[in-house]
């Protein structure tokens, strides 16, 4: 039986938002915006903190909300939230190379790779959610919400608002389009946030089937041992009997 006691290390929507919660509040959280924001982006910022402000149950964490990249040293010691799109926010354009969904060298489309074929039209229509590790910091999270327009990163946000929507996805990647139609994707092979972390409790979990098979072996030998020697006893018992009635 597995009993869960320890606070999840999966860096996939199976665990979001809790990777950004820590104590019942925010763990460092880091929103990079768009400098200017429009209607879509007051909408998007709803839905992402939507979710997360139903996990928090106070408001004693460290958050902080940016117009522009944060330092390095804010990037490496913070859970980070990137939104908009690669004209209203740069960190984007920046982050490019680091995106499971990336976009065209002009930045007016996302393009297509080994999870899903893109139509040129069609990328130039959709928002993603992408779950990232930090490439500021590889004990860290990351997520990215965008689109080439402002309603594409709207409509990326709408799956990640309840925990009835984001319960659908099991991946790292959610891809919406126009029409509403929305897709779940996994790209990382390894979903620990810590990996140290992730190799001690795999450690710890393999110690403990050790020990249990172990002390199983002993009391499977020591009956075994228990029955031979029973039976050896009834068999000299029966010898001597026999012997004696001749």
């Amino acid at each position: 039986m597995l009993v869960k006691s320890q606070r999840s290390n999966d860096l996939l929507f199976t665990n979001y938002p809790t990777l950004f919660i820590n104590n019942e509040t925010y763990d460092d959280i880091a929103v990079v915006a768009p400098k200017t924001l429009n209607t879509d982006d007051f909408k998007t910022l709803t839905n992402i903190f939507n979710l997360i402000g139903n996990f928090a149950k106070s408001n004693t964490g460290r958050i902080q909300f940016y117009k522009s990249m944060p330092s390095q040293n804010v990037l490496k010691n913070s859970n980070v939230i990137v939104l908009g799109t690669p004209r209203n926010n740069s960190m984007i354009k920046k982050l490019n190379p680091n995106l499971y969904f990336k976009y065209s060298k002009n930045f007016d489309r996302i393009i297509s790779n080994e999870k899903l074929s893109i139509e040129k039209d069609y990328g130039k229509n959709i928002g993603t959610a992408q779950l990232m590790r930090s490439p500021y910091n590889d004990k860290r999270g990351m997520l990215v919400v965008t689109g080439s327009n402002t309603k594409d990163v709207y409509l990326a946000s709408t799956q990640i608002n309840f925990q009835k929507n984001i319960q659908q996805f099991t991946g790292d990647a959610v891809v919406v389009d126009m029409n509403n139609a929305h897709y779940g994707y996994r790209f990382k092979k390894n979903k620990a946030i810590d990996k140290s972390l992730e190799n001690k409790r795999t450690f710890s979990k393999n110690s403990q089937l050790i020990l249990y098979l172990g002390l199983a072996l002993i009391v499977i030998i020591l009956i075994g041992v228990g029955v031979i020697l029973t039976v050896r006893k009834q068999g000299h018992l029966n010898g001597g009997s026999k012997h004696g009635g001749k």
